[in-house]
């Protein structure tokens, strides 16, 4: 299947029925596959450099591109911030986004009642080792946590707020008893009026997760007829092989304070602290095979570097380290 033709139909406004579903699962596939559509639509949209049989005219929509982020950059309705910055971050404005392409279409029952055919959609992305801050146009404050992306309509002017998460968000959510404000994952959509939780929904990760701080929260799993409420200091948990739904009472500070610079773990797995380690300090660790660890860990990471963790774990864990550029590799010690 050649999906390059299928993005360019689709921006065409040429898809069927069929043609849309599978565009919509390839996206949704993998985070590459998404990086790659926005990239295709960026083009597309702020260009307006055409498709020739499904090919696109990168470095001329490129420079385009870059023209236009300039000239725009500071006029839309929305507030937002790096909170940490190492990185440059491109955000773009464009008639359809990746994620709402699932949202739209094979979402679930409330998002039929959206109106923006003629809405525009903010795409904000935090990248890797990042996190941002971004104010919606309801007021609603959304912070995002390393290598995430919020896509969003620059105007709420539906019957919903509906937003598109792919990554970890906290959001604190401007009351409004007649408009819910939903946030869309690939796998599981969030339905709120005011309140304040955590949304956690890694492309490359087996769960999606949701904890609340405040207020009351609906959780619309998909293939699921009823939603998964969760009450103030709970823990919603879905696995997306086995479908199983865990909800527990949590310390919800272990899940929400990334938002405040602090990484917080608890009795956690070493595999776990890697995961996060990595998206933190935007590296890649590799553990050689012969490397056996059961220990779990308690504790909070702050400004400490990447050098001053690894000692740290080097306390209770038989291991030693290498790093080398944006790579560590953690081998047995001898």
């Amino acid at each position: 299947m050649d999906y390059t033709a299928l993005c360019a139909r689709f921006l065409e406004k040429r898809l069927d029925e069929n043609e849309l579903i599978l565009l919509t699962n390839w996206i949704n596939e993998s985070y590459e596959n998404r990086k790659l559509f926005d990239q295709y639509n960026e083009v597309w949209q702020l260009s307006n450099v055409a498709f020739n049989e499904g090919h696109f005219n990168t470095d001329a929509g490129w420079n385009s591109l870059h023209q236009k982020i300039t000239m725009n950059s500071t006029a839309e309705n929305y507030k937002f911030s790096i909170i940490k910055t190492h990185q440059l971050v491109i955000w773009r404005v464009a008639s359809v986004a990746a994620m709402f392409v699932a949202a739209l279409f094979i979402g679930l029952f409330f998002h039929k009642d959206i109106k923006s055919a003629n809405n525009k959609f903010v795409t904000i992305q935090s990248p890797r080792g990042e996190k941002a801050k971004v104010i919606l146009a309801d007021g609603t404050v959304v912070w995002l946590n390393s290598e995430s992306q919020l896509t969003y309509s620059n105007e709420f002017d539906g019957d919903i707020r509906l937003v598109s998460l792919s990554g970890e968000g906290y959001f604190d959510v401007k009351k409004d008893l007649k408009r819910p404000f939903i946030v869309s994952t690939p796998n599981a959509d969030v339905k709120v009026f005011g309140t304040r939780f955590n949304v956690c929904s890694y492309p490359d990760e087996q769960q999606t997760e949701a904890t609340l701080e405040e207020g009351k929260i609906g959780v619309y799993i998909a293939g699921k007829p009823n939603p998964v409420e969760v009450s103030p200091g709970q823990r919603m948990v879905f696995d997306k092989q086995s479908g199983e739904v865990l909800l527990k009472q949590v310390d919800t500070d272990l899940y929400t304070s990334w938002k405040e610079n602090r990484l917080k773990f608890d009795n956690a797995l070493f595999g776990d602290v890697v995961k996060k380690l990595e998206r933190w300090y935007d590296i890649k660790i590799i553990l050689d095979k012969d490397l056996k660890y059961s220990e779990r860990y308690t504790m909070t990471i702050k400004t400490e570097s990447l050098r001053e963790v690894l000692k740290r774990l080097q306390i209770t864990t038989p291991m030693s380290y290498k790093i080398e550029e944006d790579k560590v590799f953690i081998y047995p010690k001898n």
